[in-house]
């Protein structure tokens, strides 16, 4: 692939994820990442993306299941502490793999690159987390607008 005035940023930006703690991606997905960069680009700029080869979305695919095992693999961590956290597994541990950096971070991405008739149904169940979180402690969070009902 040519390189393109995009791909230093890009690479930076991998190798700070790494530098933080990501895993690393390889060579195949890394690439995917960059290709489907330049493409949002071209489609930014009002030029047309080329179409996704089947190969392509085959590394989509798999790197989304991929990724969503990862989080999923979370609830793992509320099993030791869920009714009695102690010596074995406490809040510390928690905290070390819960990182309140990545966990904003997730917020973040969830506020910002979620489309628009999914954002606000993300961020209301993240409000009434919030909020119960506050109730119990005798405090309320007061907003300009009602949270929308429903599930998340």
């Amino acid at each position: 692939m040519a390189q393109d005035e995009s791909e230093p940023g890009f690479r930076r930006r991998i190798a700070y994820s790494k530098e933080c703690g990501a895993r690393d991606l390889g060579v195949v997905i890394e690439d995917f990442l960059l290709e489907a960069h330049r493409q949002n680009i071209r489609q930014r700029d009002g030029k047309r993306p080329r179409p996704q080869e089947d190969r392509e979305r085959k590394v989509k695919h798999d790197f989304i299941a991929r990724l969503r095992s990862y989080l999923e693999s979370l609830r793992y961590v509320e099993e030791p502490v869920i009714f009695a956290p102690g010596r074995w597994f406490d809040g510390d541990d928690v905290a070390k793999v819960l990182d309140k950096d990545a966990v904003l971070n997730v917020v973040r991405m969830c506020i910002r690159y979620l489309p628009p008739d999914k954002d606000r149904e993300y961020a209301d169940a993240i409000l009434r987390d919030l909020s119960e979180f506050y109730r119990k402690k005798g405090e309320q969070i007061v907003l300009e607008r009602p949270i929308t009902s429903g599930n998340f």
